[in-house]
């Protein structure tokens, strides 16, 4: 149980770096599509 709990925080935290990720790309080319 605590194994799959685990699995699942690590999904999350992963899905936030992604997420963040995303974000910065989708600034970034707004900054250079002007």
């Amino acid at each position: 149980m605590a194994n799959y709990l685990m699995c699942f925080e690590l999904i999350e935290y992963v899905e936030d770096i992604i997420y963040s990720m995303f974000e910065f790309s989708e600034e970034a080319i707004n900054c250079v599509s002007g």
